[in-house]
C-alpha cells in the first residue's frame, strides 16, 4: 500500500491550469519578491522611533541648576507644572495618568498633608463617578433598529 501525497503536483510539471495551479506567466520568478516596493531593510517602525525619541536626554533647568533628563520625564514635569498653574485639561490628564499607571491605592501618604490627600482622593472619586455616569448615559441613548434610527423611545406605547 503506497501513501499518496496530499500536496498537488507542481503546476509546471504537467502544464495544466486551474485551482491552485496558476499559469507559468503568473508565477514569481526565482529570487523575485512578491512586494518589490515594500519596506526597505533597516527602516524603523513608529514604536521604535517613539521609544528612541522619548529616551533622548535633554537639558532642563530647575531651581537655577541644569540637569539632563529623558524627554519623557521632562514632558511629565511640564504637564505637572501646567496642572499647578490651574489648566483643567492638564489636571485631568495628569490625574488620569497617575491613576492608570500608579493606581489610586498607591497615593503617597507621608508626602502630602492630610488635607491635600483628601482633596486628591475626592477629585479622583469625582472623576471616576463622572466617567461612570457618562458611560451609563451613552448606553441608554443607543439607537435601536425598532425606532428606525431616530432615537425615539417606544417603551411607553404612546405615539408622538
Amino acid at each position: 500500500m503506497s501513501k499518496k501525497s496530499k500536496k498537488p503536483e507542481h503546476p509546471a510539471s504537467d502544464g495544466q491550469m486551474g485551482y491552485r495551479r496558476p499559469p507559468k506567466s503568473g508565477q514569481f520568478r526565482p529570487g523575485q519578491s512578491g512586494n518589490p516596493g515594500g519596506r526597505k531593510k533597516g527602516s524603523l517602525n513608529l514604536s521604535t522611533v517613539l521609544k528612541e525619541a522619548m529616551e533622548n536626554e535633554i537639558l532642563i533647568s530647575e531651581n537655577g541648576r541644569q540637569r539632563r533628563v529623558p524627554l519623557v520625564e521632562a514632558v511629565v514635569i511640564k504637564l505637572a507644572q501646567e496642572a499647578l498653574r490651574g489648566r483643567h485639561c492638564s489636571i485631568t490628564d495628569l490625574l488620569d495618568r497617575y491613576e492608570r499607571h500608579c493606581g489610586a491605592d498607591s497615593l503617597p501618604g507621608e508626602e502630602f498633608p492630610e488635607d491635600d490627600e483628601e482633596v486628591l482622593e475626592e477629585a479622583l472619586k469625582r472623576r471616576s463617578s463622572r466617567i461612570r455616569t457618562r458611560s451609563a448615559a451613552s448606553s441608554e441613548h443607543r439607537l435601536s433598529p425598532r425606532d428606525g434610527g431616530r432615537g425615539r423611545d417606544f417603551s411607553s406605547g404612546e405615539d408622538e
